[in-house]
């Protein structure tokens, strides 16, 4: 395994000297709030968005689609995510919902719920220039602790472009000694550079829906079962590996997604490592939020 995170990604920028911990009091265990339920129908090969809320408002979000029809066998639901997103016109940063299908399915119609996450704990919270192309990164934690991870971006100045983004992740990175959490934020590239607040909210109050022990092979998407996509809930996905590697080696993407078995749309998690790399025996826990 010769190549890195780096390699893949371009340069990175890893900001190493922060204070890791909680930033809020301790209280009662917290849940994320329900802000919208909607019925939409999605277009393929769309990027259909709808606005949330200005990106100032407080949380990261997280998503629920329930299909409401019958597919090919194998579709799936492509992309659902919030991400901040700079109106020109309004001269404002919005949290803007964006839900996708492949442009080789039927058009579906499907339920959408939004989640937002300011009633859980944060455990970053940090403020940075982000730089266009470039995958900034701070530590979180050790990938080990019993924790899933919600990301908010709040953009803090104007953006000199319309339709302007930011995109955020959690992923799992081998720093030589162990396995940490990182969060990853960039700033598309193409588009201005932006000051912005950045938040880390933990799911460690959230149930813990499943567990899984499995090994990912590099390139194949590893896949676990949750439960009927009609049952309702959101997700996050906590990745904890098992076994050293070398140092740079990361989990690349860890999705939940709507797919189509021929019968029922089914929730799946999903998590891929990248090709070329060794196998890796890593424990899941996926935490819920909804009914």
């Amino acid at each position: 395994m010769k190549h890195k995170f780096l390699s893949v990604l371009g340069a990175l920028v890893l900001v190493c000297c922060l204070a890791i911990g909680p930033v809020q009091g301790a209280g009662p265990p917290s849940k994320p709030l329900l802000i919208t339920d909607m019925d939409v129908t999605l277009e393929p090969g769309v990027g259909h968005g709808w606005v949330m809320r200005y990106s100032s408002a407080c949380g990261g979000y997280l998503v629920e689609v329930t299909p409401l029809e019958s597919s090919v066998e194998g579709a799936y639901v492509e992309e659902a995510l919030v991400q901040p997103e700079y109106n020109g016109g309004a001269d404002e940063w919005w949290d803007v919902l964006r839900v996708r299908i492949p442009a080789d399915q039927p058009t579906l119609n499907a339920n959408v719920r939004v989640y937002q996450t300011c009633p859980l704990p944060v455990v970053l919270d940090v403020e940075a220039d982000l730089q266009p192309g470039v995958w900034m990164g701070w530590p979180v934690g050790p990938a080990s602790v019993e924790s899933g991870y919600v990301v908010e971006v709040t953009p803090l100045e104007s953006s000199t472009y319309e339709g302007a983004s930011v995109g955020s992740a959690i992923q799992q990175e081998y720093d030589g000694s162990q396995w940490i959490d990182a969060l990853r934020v960039m700033v598309a590239p193409y588009f201005p550079s932006v000051k912005a607040n950045l938040r880390v909210y933990s799911t460690a109050d959230m149930p813990v829906f499943a567990e899984y022990e499995t090994e990912l092979q590099p390139g194949v998407w590893a896949s676990l079962p949750l439960q009927r996509s009609a049952a309702k809930g959101a997700y996050v996905v906590e990745v904890n590996p098992l076994e050293p590697m070398e140092e740079g080696a990361w989990v690349e993407q860890v999705v939940v997604r709507p797919e189509f078995d021929g019968k029922h749309w089914n929730d799946v998690a999903r998590v891929l490592m990248p090709a070329g790399d060794s196998s890796l025996a890593v424990q899941v826990r996926v935490y819920k939020a909804g009914r």
